[in-house]
């Protein structure tokens, strides 16, 4: 079957890491895959036309991209598909498709509602989606409840599909160290990381926040963060009126983000708004115990607080503190069985193969 998935961005966030694996299972079971980016490719592009034939970036031109609609129309008519995917909410994706024949049309929103753009305009996509898509997918029962409160006509196309996370062998002593090699991590301290875009909704000021009381505690603790963006000379700067400069260490965006996983010993994620975060799960998936504060989002759908993993729903900067503190401890009995009851629990929901399979169903139902 010919599939083309025409994608918001191509950057290396969870959005698109999640469509990308979707996209290669396709190809592995025969499908021909093309994509097509409503923005100039990002990094992502390069691992894209590596792996599909017809690879194409438009570009946003005028306000909601209204003067590209005829050049992404085109684009989307040379490839003849069978079935189009929307991967992230777009005007512009939606104005291009109209008209267009394909067997079907499939919305995948990724996003929460919560902030960035108004409710209105999610009111308009999600009513021309009721009308041009055969489903929409959500990763979560939380985004997918915020999308029909905005939109009640969407309630039969709305359909949950969770994001397919690969589960990792068990991690030796030597991978962890290394690891922790090639990133330039010290090997003998406790290592609790966080990964993702540095933005204010993910709370990154909160992760520093929470290592300046561990620090004040147990200085061998060492805090982890990967990833780049706009907030990073900000955090920079709280780590050095905090005096954590050597406790709170930057390591920006890695090729190999297995390396990063395999190098920690705890994952301490915040957020203010999610969908279903990617970060937490991919930690659990290689056994490393999660701490998040997440005050909305989906993560609440996979982390039982005290038995997948220790969640919160404020930022709780004590809580964390102590929780970390606690996990760290030299036996690491605790942190060892949350990280195995984690693993486990992202295995039952969110396991690529079974995912992926559901995924798969939709696009032949």
């Amino acid at each position: 079957m010919k599939i083309l998935n025409v994608m918001q961005c191509t950057n290396l966030g969870g959005m698109e890491k999640v469509s990308l694996t979707q996209m290669l299972w396709l190809k592995a079971r025969g499908h021909n895959i093309s994509v097509i980016s409503l923005n100039k490719f990002g990094k992502l592009g390069s691992e894209l036309r590596k792996n599909f034939n017809k690879c194409v970036d438009i570009g946003y031109r005028g306000k909601w991209g209204w003067r590209s609609v005829l050049d992404l129309r085109k684009n989307i008519k040379s490839v003849d598909a069978d079935v189009v995917l929307i991967t992230g909410h777009s005007f512009m994706a939606m104005l291009s498709l109209m008209g267009v024949e394909r067997r079907k049309l499939i919305l995948c929103i990724h996003y929460h509602h919560g902030e960035g753009m108004a409710g209105w305009k999610w009111k308009i996509i999600y009513k021309i989606a009721a009308r041009m898509c055969s489903c929409i997918t959500f990763p979560s029962c939380f985004v997918m409840d915020e999308a029909i409160k905005i939109e009640s006509t969407i309630k039969s196309k709305a359909v949950l599909i969770r994001n397919p996370i690969m589960i990792v062998d068990a991690i030796e002593r030597q991978d962890k160290t290394t690891s922790r090699l090639r990133l330039n991590l010290p090997l003998d301290s406790t290592l609790v990381g966080n990964a993702g875009w540095l933005i204010k909704r993910k709370r990154f000021d909160v992760f520093i926040e929470v290592a300046d009381l561990v620090s004040k505690i147990d200085r061998n603790i060492k805090f982890v963060i990967a990833g780049s963006g706009g907030e990073r000379e900000l955090l920079e700067g709280s780590v050095s009126k905090h005096g954590l400069e050597g406790t709170v260490l930057f390591i920006g965006e890695i090729e190999n983000i297995g390396d990063f996983y395999q190098s920690i010993d705890i994952l301490l994620f915040n957020t203010d708004w999610d969908a279903f975060p990617t970060t937490p799960l991919e930690a659990m998936s290689y056994g490393v115990p999660v701490i998040a504060s997440s005050i909305n989002g989906g993560l609440k759908e996979v982390i039982t607080n005290g038995v997948d993993g220790i969640l919160f729903d404020t930022h709780n900067i004590e809580g964390m503190a102590k929780a970390i503190l606690r996990l760290a401890k030299p036996t690491g009995s605790e942190a060892a069985e949350l990280g195995m009851r984690g693993k486990t629990r992202v295995r039952e929901l969110c396991r690529m193969e079974t995912v992926a399979s559901e995924f798969e169903n939709i696009i032949l139902e």
